[in-house]
């Protein structure tokens, strides 16, 4: 049957409806394109306003930073001012005679200067490791108050106040006035540890990247080799610690200069960041006493030793003399039974020096600060304060889990060693055991577990180093 016949108009109408359905859906697609495009854009806008908000923001507060700068040091200024005219008022009072006697200072004079200077470490160095039946913690343990935190201490003090805190009363070795006299030491390691301290984040970061690895390489390759690593400069408080090192213990050994230069640089940069995680870093016999509550001069906070950093406290001006300093350093002795190339291990990818777990064990221990007989013999009040040096046998413990750790890792020579495959176990013998874990040298693993070795008090004053026990 033959289709009906549509209208002239019907096919036209249709396509024309088609092709508007089409444009149509082409006018809807490129609308929610272009609202797509509109929406991205608006987003990067947005971010991109947050993100000029945020570097205002910054500028601002480094504004207002550096207007604070500027108001402290004009402060600084004010106060030196006012310091140098209270110093010269001081020195013309203290050439009228005084009833008073050399060892009192005026009560008054002692809360104006409560505003104290930072200080610096004293503590010398030599060879040798001892046996010392000195542990200030049995005796002090049951009367001893808590540790005196940093921040209850430390205050920044106005620059060209007087270092020397109390000053001396009369002519003293380390009064100002000492024209044509040799420097005094004393006076001269509070000075340069009492400058203040600008560090910026920048500054900051580098003080941590050259924690580990300064004290070693300025002790094995000198100085000059650190500043060459520190890109020609050293940050300040490194330039203080070099300071003092070339000041006070040149004459020390490098076991001594490395064990004063570590802790030194802990305490300074416990008094920069004055954190439980910095505090913790220290030994708790570094921590200040409630003595050092009272004003007294900065570099006192140095010494290791609790006793002597209060006897300085009340009599410094009885040792402030350059024979202390120079009887100081020649019989300083930290108790170090190995040679000084067992105190620090080296990374062989990035140069990098660090202080080996055992030697920093040795120095957090209080018994290992010594002093030979010298230095008693001098000043015989100093044996209720700090452990005698004993050169006849070698003790003090070092603990198991950080002699895992030092010195043994990149010994190829253990691979050798025919005990070594075979899981060999010398005898045990107490107290003190050298032990290690597996260590894969070559490919293969060359020591047990835990290999014990000859303990450290059975006289073996002949071997000179941690390679030679460990090869007995």
């Amino acid at each position: 049957m033959p289709s009906p016949l549509r209208p002239p108009g019907a096919s036209t109408a249709a396509a024309r409806r088609a092709k508007k359905r089409e444009q149509d859906r082409r006018c809807q697609r490129l609308a929610r394109e272009r609202t797509k495009n509109r929406i991205s854009y608006l987003e990067g806008l947005v971010a991109e306003l947050r993100q000029e908000g945020t570097n205002q923001q910054l500028q601002a507060l480094w504004k207002q930073c550096d207007e604070l700068v500027a108001e402290r040091d004009a402060a600084i200024q004010s106060l030196a001012t006012i310091e140098r005219s209270i110093v010269s008022y001081r020195q013309t009072a203290l050439r009228t005679p005084s009833s008073r006697g050399p060892r009192e200072f005026d009560q008054n004079q002692s809360a104006a200067l409560q505003s104290r200077r930072p200080t610096a470490e004293i503590v010398p160095n030599t060879e040798a490791a001892v046996e010392v039946e000195y542990d200030p913690s049995d005796s002090m343990a049951a009367m001893s108050p808590p540790p005196v935190l940093a921040s209850e201490v430390h205050q920044n003090p106005p620059m060209g106040q007087e270092t020397i805190i109390p000053a001396p009363l009369g002519a003293c070795h380390c009064s100002q006035d000492t024209s044509g006299a040799p420097v005094n030491l004393w006076r001269a390691a509070n000075e340069i540890l009492s400058e203040p301290l600008q560090l910026s984040f920048s500054l900051m970061d580098k003080e941590n990247s050259l924690e580990h690895d300064a004290p070693v390489r300025a002790v094995v390759e000198g100085w000059d080799s650190l500043v060459n690593t520190a890109g020609g400069k050293l940050p300040p408080s490194w330039e203080k610690l070099r300071q003092i090192d070339e000041l006070l213990f040149s004459r020390c050994g490098n076991v001594e200069r490395l064990a004063i230069l570590r802790l030194m640089n802990e305490l300074c940069r416990y008094h920069q960041d004055q954190s439980l995680e910095r505090q913790a870093m220290l030994p708790s016999w570094y921590l200040a006493r409630p003595s050092q509550k009272i004003a007294h001069s900065y570099a006192i906070d140095y010494f290791s030793w609790p006793g002597l950093r209060e006897r300085f406290i009340f009599e410094q001006h009885r040792y402030c003399t350059n024979r202390f300093w120079r009887t100081f350093s020649d019989n300083l002795r930290i108790l170090w039974p190995f040679e000084f190339r067992d105190c620090f291990s080296r990374n062989v990818h990035t140069g990098q020096y660090s202080i080996s777990p055992a030697f920093q064990e040795r120095i957090d221990d209080i018994r290992s600060w010594t002093m030979s007989s010298d230095m008693f013999n001098a000043w015989p009040e100093f044996l209720a304060d700090i452990p005698v040096y004993n050169p006849i046998c070698l003790s003090l413990p070092i603990s198991r889990s950080h002699l895992k750790r030092p010195v043994l890792q990149n010994r190829e020579w253990l691979a050798d060693r025919p005990e070594a495959e075979g899981g060999h176990t010398v005898p045990e013998a107490e107290p003190w055991l050298v032990t290690t874990e597996h260590y894969t040298v070559a490919g293969r693993t060359t020591v047990d577990a835990e290999t014990p070795c000859m303990p450290l008090d059975t006289g073996f004053e002949g071997l000179g180093s941690l390679d030679d026990l460990l090869l007995l």
